[in-house]
């Protein structure tokens, strides 16, 4: 079975090596609670130490790595096996530590009081053993309830929306939480443009029915309005309001009204890039978070603009090589800012 040029791309299933793969397919992303990974391993089963690794149902522990950056630690979740007369392959799936978090319920404690996030986050992934890294946190919160059968990944994504949180994972596993707004701050990596040998392929869609004139974010007690505050987004020039209701409310409505009209502008500009290779022309691998800077007349994007890799999807196919996709969004979808005018040109 003829394996595809992986480029040092190594799966450790429990201390076994990996390394020989027909197609490989990694999902990295900002606000994605478990990181992902698919591939189709070379796999023979007369070795021993690979038929153990592969055996079903076991959620061994896994470690991924391009070349010695290690892209991801945690178990793995599914396996299939196919054989023909020109061998045998693997395909195999997991996700990072937290993947758990995403599947399973918040267990013990409904009710939380005078927490905040990275508190309440440690007490509600305890029980399934994930450790929590706050590089950011939030004020105490007065009192935060969770619904019985909501998942982990869920209540915590609700408890870091409102506050201007992410949610991600780290390289080893760990449940990150960050600040939303230092992302665009940062270097561009890399400049992308229309024929620049680096950029294979691009997409833009402008979808105008993800925003409103006008943003109300309320609270309701007894069918009725208790608090709220508005924005406006000053691009829509027709008379379309949204009103939402929310139990969870920054101390300032408005704040929390910014934060839905942002979040609308971002919403409504999907961008996506196809780069040749996993690594940048300086040699260091495309990876979430970072800033690029685009341009491309043919997508409504004629002026240069900064844009933020909010995932990366590295694909290895024998037909493609390797390519690594990208998804684009504006700085707002961090930042939380509605001025600075249209990212398309």
């Amino acid at each position: 079975m003829a394996a595809a040029d992986s480029s040092g791309i190594r799966l450790l299933i429990d201390g076994t090596e990996f390394k020989l793969f027909t197609a490989v397919n990694i999902s990295m992303s900002v606000n994605q609670v478990a990181d992902a990974f698919a591939v189709d391993a070379v796999f023979d089963p007369e070795d021993s130490s690979q038929k153990t690794a592969l055996k079903p149902f076991q959620y061994l522990p896994f470690q991924l790595f391009l070349g010695d950056d290690k892209l991801m630690t945690g178990s793995v979740e599914s396996n299939g096996f196919k054989w023909s007369a020109a061998g045998c392959t693997a395909t195999i799936q997991g996700r990072s530590k937290t993947g758990i978090l995403v599947d399973c319920p918040v267990l013990d404690s409904h009710e939380f009081l005078k927490m905040s996030v990275a508190d309440i986050a440690r007490k509600v992934c305890q029980p399934y053993k994930v450790s929590v890294r706050a590089d950011a946190d939030s004020e105490k919160i007065e009192k935060s309830s969770c619904a019985y059968g909501k998942s982990v990944a869920d209540f915590l994504a609700e408890l870091c929306t409102a506050r201007g949180l992410l949610l991600g994972s780290s390289f080893d596993g760990q449940l990150v939480i960050s600040r939303a707004s230092s992302i665009p701050s940062a270097t561009p990596a890399a400049r992308l443009e229309e024929g620049d040998g680096i950029l294979l392929e691009a997409s833009s869609t402008f979808d105008a029915t993800r925003r409103f004139s006008e943003y109300t974010a309320a609270t309701q007690y007894g069918g009725s309005e208790c608090v709220s505050g508005t924005a406006q987004d000053s691009g829509i020039k027709i008379k379309r309001p949204c009103i939402t209701v929310t139990s969870d409310m920054a101390q300032d409505a408005s704040q929390t009204a910014k934060k839905l009209c942002a979040d609308g502008i971002a919403a409504s500009t999907s961008v996506s890039a196809t780069v040749s290779g996993w690594r940048r022309p300086d040699n260091k691998r495309w990876a979430e978070r970072q800033v690029v800077t685009l341009k491309s007349p043919s997508l409504y994007l004629s002026t240069e603009k900064s844009w933020v890799i909010n995932s990366v999807n590295y694909k290895l196919s024998a037909q493609d090589g390797m390519t690594t996709a990208l998804t684009l969004v504006p700085p707002a979808s961090f930042t939380g800012s509605t001025s600075g005018g249209e990212i398309w040109s």
